[in-house]
């Protein structure tokens, strides 16, 4: 007859690989979480430069009204202010290199209400993300 010790053996190694198995799953599911979390403050980060460029091109234009239509992106109407021109274009560079994925950004005037929309690419699902701000342009 085998002893009592001869047939528990290994049994003790049993409950620490059950233990492994279990910190391995909260360990793993730990890992997604964090990453998804990266994910969701990238995602809030293009979001804060895309408001930020928003409101620079409002304050620009809220100062500058006299030379509204250099301030339209794609310039629409006669701009005869070359400097007002030269803001425009370099907020335009700005925007395309602080947004991840940029697509398009368009500013545009209709009626006393000036426009910015600022389109780009999520890091998170590659979907289209979009960003507008309104102002009144009112003298």
């Amino acid at each position: 007859m085998k002893s009592l010790r001869s047939q528990q053996s290994g049994v003790g190694l049993l409950e620490p690989l059950i233990a492994i198995v279990i910190l391995s799953f909260g360990l793993l599911g730990l890992a997604k979480f964090q990453l998804g979390m990266t994910a969701q403050t990238t995602d809030a980060q293009a979001r804060l430069s895309a408001s930020s460029a928003a409101e620079d091109l409002l304050t620009q234009v809220r100062v500058d009204l006299a030379n509204l239509p250099c301030y339209q992106l794609p310039a629409a109407g006669a701009c005869t202010n070359p400097f007002a021109q030269s803001q425009a274009a370099a907020w335009s560079a700005r925007v395309q290199h602080s947004l991840p994925g940029f697509v398009s950004a368009t500013a545009a005037t209709s009626g006393n209400q000036f426009t910015v929309t600022m389109t780009w690419i999520g890091k998170t699902a590659n979907d289209v993300r979009t960003h507008t701000v309104t102002t009144d342009v009112r003298p």
